[in-house]
């Protein structure tokens, strides 16, 4: 969303600088969820845990004698 409240016009250097620094936050902290996400189910693996919730209809099922 375009926090700015205002229709942006690449001609103008201005607006497309704005535009292209709001693009590389944008991936930076894309980037940073990513990791974030891959860290976790990594470690979770590691664990022995599962990797996200049954799905619906399904439900888990331990081995009693583990």
């Amino acid at each position: 969303m375009n926090i700015h409240q205002r229709l942006y016009d690449p001609a103008n250097y201005r607006d497309r600088k704005d535009l292209l620094e709001d693009a590389l936050e944008s991936e930076a902290e894309s980037a940073k969820t990513s990791h974030r996400t891959k860290r976790t189910s990594t470690a979770s693996a590691a664990l022995g845990r599962p990797h996200g919730p049954a799905p619906f209809g399904y439900r888990r099922q331990y081995d009693p004698h583990r």
